[in-house]
């Protein structure tokens, strides 16, 4: 709302333009988010900002080869630069970033590690470490980085969900669910969040709450939501506790695809081939 305000007053604006683009493609609108940036990038075509930015959209909407071709081209930019320009607050971050993505997650704790030292506190460059942390399976660092964004940004789940990731990656599975119900009582409404505790849930062998936290839903996705406890289960080998979700759900809806599709595979992995042929056919 802000930004689009921002908009109306100047449509030229390069800050809300590039902001907008960001959120958007946040929340998967890969197109609008592309019309904004090819705006931004008309009055400034050699921005690296603008550049990343476009990069993104072009690989989410499945553009690999344009994608390459823009980051190849931003990191040459970028080579020219003097040290004390590769010092500069956004610079730095937008190397982080480059790093980040390429996988480079050693150098992405150095660049950021300096940034830190020489600006204030930014929840992307706390997100980051936290992340290239994780990578490289340093959990105390990632675990002081994640909290320390948490606490620039409480009202972002994805910060939260790296979070339990970090408890995830040492097996604390009791701190994992911990975080997940509380940030799923922040946030009922997110899929990935949701989709996360019911695994959390499942992994602490605590497969009749996260029944239970699927029925207090809307009954208009029961369906929907059994199966993706059924399919959890069975990820997590879960066998007994998926056939009694097969069976849930063959009483249910017994003239659904899907739930013949899922009781099948339910059949074929405990072995029943000629139930799981049934259920198939």
């Amino acid at each position: 709302q802000i930004y689009s305000a921002l908009l109306q007053k100047d449509p030229n604006d390069a800050a809300a333009l590039l902001g907008k683009a960001q959120l958007l493609l946040q929340q998967g609108d890969a197109a609008k988010a592309l019309e904004l940036v090819s705006k931004f990038r008309d009055q400034n075509p050699n921005n690296p900002y603008g550049q990343l930015i476009h990069a993104s959209i072009l690989g989410q909407l499945g553009d690999d080869r344009a994608q390459s071709r823009m980051l190849k081209q931003i990191q040459q930019q970028l080579a020219t630069l003097t040290t004390e320009q590769r010092d500069s607050e956004d610079v730095l971050m937008l190397t982080a970033v480059l790093d980040f993505s390429d996988g480079r997650f050693e150098q992405t704790v150095t660049k950021l590690t300096r940034y830190q030292q020489l600006y204030p506190a930014n929840v992307q460059a706390s997100q980051l470490l936290a992340q290239s942390y994780l990578q490289l399976q340093d959990y105390r660092g990632a675990e002081k980085q994640i909290h320390q964004a948490i606490q620039l940004n409480p009202n972002d789940f994805s910060l939260q969900l790296i979070a339990a990731a970090v408890a995830r990656a040492q097996q604390d599975v009791k701190s994992e669910v911990s975080i997940l119900a509380s940030t799923f009582q922040q946030f009922p409404q997110q899929a990935d969040v949701q989709r996360a505790y019911l695994q959390a849930l499942l992994r602490a062998g605590q497969s009749d709450k996260a029944r239970a936290l699927l029925q207090k839903q809307d009954k208009a996705n029961e369906v929907a939501d059994q199966l993706v406890l059924g399919y959890l289960q069975l990820e997590n080998q879960q066998l007994n506790d998926a056939q009694i979700t097969a069976q849930a759900l063959l009483q249910l809806s017994p003239d659904k695809v899907e739930v013949f599709q899922f009781a099948g595979d339910v059949a074929a992995k405990s072995a029943d081939a000629a139930l799981a042929k049934q259920f198939y056919q």
